[in-house]
């Protein structure tokens, strides 16, 4: 999961640089200086981003109802990975290829309706794009939401539309745009088994 990047502003600066100095040498000047006292906020803002990665590679742990790892059945819990604490309902491991990016695990969702994973909850940065790998069980067009909580994971807010995962696995990238703190994103499935990696 990754925050907003900053360097679309920094063009936009150069940008209005470029054209206020066809305009007022003096003026280029000033808007020089103002960039400049500008660029240590920016890297600032731009390094504090938090990235949340997770390619669900952990050990493995036979416990189904919670722990450190990610579980050989399926489970219901929550989970210590590397990214932190995730939520499982009716979650499990898989080491077929087919299903993973990451070699050696990817993360199967179950195909009881209402099977999901939450995230971490991300305390700040906000989530810029949510990218990941995914496919299903069945070529049915199997639907996979994402969403988004700002209240601790009671309540998630559908992002765009379900997404119309197939038996390839493929490459999505979820536009979220949200600077709130303390978000949560849950991956939630209503029917055959998912995969992500």
């Amino acid at each position: 999961m990754k925050k907003i990047l900053l360097g679309n502003l920094m063009s936009i600066m150069t940008v209005v640089i470029v054209n206020i100095s066809q305009v007022n040498p003096l003026l280029k000047s000033a808007v020089k200086w103002v960039f400049l006292l500008m660029l240590p906020l920016l890297l600032t803002l731009k390094c504090d981003s938090q990235q949340l990665t997770e390619n669900f590679n952990e050990t493995t742990t036979s416990v189904l109802t919670g722990g450190s790892g990610m579980p050989t059945g399926y489970a219901t819990g929550s989970y210590v990975l590397a990214s932190g604490i995730w939520k499982f309902k009716y979650v499990q491991n898989t080491t077929n290829s087919l299903y993973y990016h990451s070699s050696p695990n990817a993360c199967q969702i179950g195909s009881t309706s209402g099977s999901n994973i939450i995230s971490p909850n991300i305390a700040s940065g906000g989530i810029g794009t949510i990218s990941f790998w995914a496919s299903s069980s069945t070529g049915a067009g199997s639907p996979l939401q994402v969403g988004v909580s700002t209240d601790g994971g009671i309540n998630f807010i559908q992002i765009g539309s379900s997404y119309a995962l197939t038996t390839t696995l493929t490459f999505y990238n979820c536009i979220v745009n949200n600077l709130s703190s303390n978000l949560m994103i849950r991956f939630y499935k209503t029917s055959t088994v998912v995969y992500l990696d």
